[in-house]
Order: structure tokens, then C-alpha cells, then sequence
């Protein structure tokens, strides 16, 4: 019941884990990873509140919020010199779903100043597996 009021009270973030090259040992990018900091339960993982953010669609502007986010920092760590590293950021098959999924995303690499090669979209299973 508290989830529709994460996002506008700053509940949400991120935490970016390293993808590292197998072969040369280097890092080469982070996938964000969303947390929910909920304020009596504590740190609520997203496989306890993504479902019902999917049922209730505000999967939606959590996916938003997350995919600007995401772009923001590896837009900084750019300009400290790490140009080469990528985000990975997961969606969910109702953001795959919406209308404007494809100039949703373009629009926030316009915001963000991210380049699209910098971005990569990661599907869930259950997308993968969708007709």
C-alpha cells in the first residue's frame, strides 16, 4: 500500500553492480539495480515490489524514473573519464508493452546527454519468452 507514494518520497534508488570483462578482467559497465528503502520495513528487495508494480502499472513511471536515473550516472561517469563503460538497466514487459516505449527511451538519452551505444536494454525472461 505504500508503494505509490516511493517515488515522490524518495524511497526508491539505485545500486549499481559491475560488469566485468571475463577475459581482460576490466570493468566495462554497471547494471542498475533498484532498491526500495521503505521507511519502517527497511531495504525491500524488487522481487518483493516489482509484481506489484507491474499489476498496478506504476511500473511505469518507476521504469522512467529508473531508466533517467541510471542515464544520469553513467553520464557522469563519462565525464570523469570513463567514457567507454555502459548502464544496463532491466524493464519490465509492461514498459516493453506501452506505445511510446521506443520515444520514451529516446527522450531521456536526449535529457540525459547519454549515447544510445551506452545504453544497454535488458529483457526479462518473461519477456523473451512473450509471442
Amino acid at each position: 500500500k505504500d508503494l505509490p507514494n516511493s517515488l515522490q518520497n524518495e524511497e526508491l534508488f539505485l545500486l549499481y553492480q559491475p560488469q566485468v570483462d571475463s577475459e581482460s578482467n576490466k570493468i566495462i559497465g554497471a547494471e542498475a539495480l533498484i532498491r526500495w528503502n521503505h521507511p519502517e520495513l527497511g531495504i525491500i528487495s524488487p522481487y518483493e515490489f516489482i509484481p506489484i508494480a507491474e499489476e498496478t502499472l506504476q511500473i511505469i513511471s518507476i521504469g522512467k524514473w529508473t531508466l533517467e536515473q541510471a542515464c544520469k550516472q553513467m553520464k557522469r561517469w563519462h565525464a570523469l573519464g570513463y567514457s567507454h563503460l555502459k548502464i544496463g538497466v532491466n524493464l519490465s514487459a509492461k514498459e516493453f508493452e506501452q506505445e511510446d516505449f521506443v520515444k520514451s527511451i529516446s527522450s531521456t538519452l536526449t535529457n540525459t546527454g547519454l549515447p544510445a551505444s551506452s545504453l544497454d536494454l535488458e529483457l526479462t525472461e518473461r519477456i523473451a519468452m512473450m509471442d
